[in-house]
């Protein structure tokens, strides 16, 4: 008898959400819905994204790349730290244009543009420009290439939310450790000429997995919280970009300020700490693989603070142990952008942020931090006798500001894990739902059955409560889904949860 009941039930939910569809083209197709190799092969899925990530470690941390001329060149530095500018300023103005509604990937073949300009510009940069005395060229290109490079984020990010990628660090973690490991090795092995044509090889893999993933997706973007609802977690937000924009300060004015000279692996250095950057990701990701709290990854936040004192502790105590103080800053910063890619990009598919502001908030607070951090330590080298008595008086103090902000980060380590994890409480809902009713403008009737549904109500058990036709409802029901732009009841119930019931499953 339970069984038939059961099976009824099932059949009136079924019905029930056939009949509320709405109307809207957005609603003509199926969110998540995408051809099969996309969608059940997480590596695939995020391989083309590893390869554009690793494309920056390849061109700027191989020895070889601007063949004959040195990696820690001055003007290779210079060129660097204007590439990360261009990239954070390029994905802050498109962030700020595209707001909140808006996306990247709808002007019409801006995913095939713009890999084949960073393909050009990356055979500019590294063939052309260094052999010329004058830098100019260098670092226009630098600048150009790093802009292209965060408009080619944007639309990876846009692609991915649309994937419905949970962003677990399981699966992003070790494809773009994987994926940095085997490219940096590659690399390597490779004669010099061919160099500057891997790195372009790299982007031109990307762009064509991004074509394909795009061509692939058949589903709308998620659909963002209301503004008030999204409001209570920007304080935390805040926290969190200032973490990863001080902490990668720290981090690269230490790599930056350590002689490579003093070092025993001399100028292959920065090569050898991307490789131990590659396996501290792989490493994390084991770790996490075995943990029970899928959010335990983010929960190491504070002790990125720890580690970063700890080798400017070392750093300041002895010559001998640069080497060490070198790679555990590195590793960190490079294990940081990737926590925070993965951290803003579970928020992003919670609808607190458009795909572009994620990804902005993300690479751009981390970047940024080592634009300033790289350029504070080449204003040293480029005044010795500043550095000489300024030197470990600023590596003191970046310890006692890190210290200081293990004090918010740690008040507010609870805030962190609950917007990516924590299910909504019930008091939360009304609140939420209100939201949601101002937001996009509900009648009052409408917002009256948003606050049941939100409750569990079936049609039939709103229109007993309400004393109206099951036909009303449903009629009111499909208003609801046209006006906020959601398919069906399952995906109105994770929306009004914020996403979190399926945390960080893949």
């Amino acid at each position: 008898m339970n069984s038939v009941n059961n099976e009824a039930t099932h059949t009136n939910l079924k019905s029930s959400e056939e009949a509320t569809k709405g109307k809207s083209s957005r609603n003509n197709e199926r969110r998540g819905l995408i051809k099969p190799g996309y969608e059940y092969n997480p590596v695939v899925k995020y391989l083309g994204f590893s390869l554009l990530l690793s494309y920056h470690y390849v061109l700027w941390f191989n020895p070889e790349s601007f063949y004959p001329i040195p990696l820690l060149d001055e003007k290779i530095t210079i060129g660097w730290l204007v590439n990360l500018l261009g990239t954070s300023l390029a994905m802050v103005v498109v962030a700020l244009v595209l707001k909140r509604s808006n996306h990247l990937s709808s002007i019409k073949m801006l995913d095939k543009v713009v890999p084949l300009v960073l393909i050009a510009i990356t055979l500019v940069l590294e063939s052309i420009a260094p052999s010329l005395g004058n830098p100019v060229l260098l670092y226009g290109s630098s600048m150009i290439a790093g802009a292209f490079e965060g408009l080619m984020l944007i639309l990876w990010g846009e692609s991915l939310v649309r994937s419905n990628a949970k962003f677990s660090v399981i699966h992003i973690g070790a494809t773009f450790g994987c994926t940095l490991f085997a490219c940096m090795v590659l690399g390597l092995i490779m004669p010099n000429f061919a160099t500057p044509i891997f790195s372009v090889i790299l982007v031109a893999i990307s762009g064509v997995l991004l074509v394909m993933q795009s061509g692939a997706l058949e589903n709308d973007y998620v659909t963002l919280l209301p503004k008030k609802a999204a409001k209570p977690a920007m304080e935390t937000v805040a926290v969190v970009c200032m973490i990863g924009f001080v902490t990668s300060i720290a981090c690269y004015y230490l790599t930056a300020i350590i002689p490579w000279e003093n070092m025993p692996t001399q100028i292959f250095s920065f090569t050898i700490g991307v490789f131990a950057a590659a396996v501290m990701i792989l490493l994390v990701c084991v770790i996490c693989s075995f943990t029970k709290e899928k959010a335990s990854i983010f929960k190491i936040f504070p002790y990125y603070l720890v580690l970063v004192i700890a080798c400017l502790a070392t750093f300041i105590l002895s010559e001998d142990l640069y080497l060490v103080s070198f790679l555990g800053a590195l590793c960190i910063s490079s294990l940081l952008e990737v926590s925070l890619i993965m951290y803003f990009g579970i928020l992003m598919q919670r609808g607190f942020f458009s795909p572009a502001m994620a990804f902005t908030l993300s690479v751009a607070s981390a970047r940024l931090g080592i634009f300033v951090g790289n350029g504070l330590a080449l204003g040293f080298e480029f005044n010795p006798e500043l550095a000489q008595v300024a030197t470990d008086p600023t590596a003191l103090a970046f310890v006692c500001l890190l210290a200081f902000l293990l004090i918010p980060i740690t008040k507010r380590e609870n805030s962190i894990l609950e917007l990516t994890s924590a299910p909504v409480k019930p008091a939360e809902i009304e609140v939420i739902c209100q939201e949601v009713s101002q937001e996009f403008a509900l009648s009052e009737r409408e917002a009256e059955i948003l606050k049941l549904l939100a409750k569990g109500n079936t049609a039939n058990g709103i229109a007993n409560k309400l004393v109206i036709s099951p036909h009303t409802v449903n009629t009111h029901i499909r208003h609801i889904y046209d006006k906020v732009g959601i398919h069906k009841r399952s995906e109105l119930l994770e929306y009004i949860n914020m996403r979190k019931d399926d945390s960080l499953n893949e």
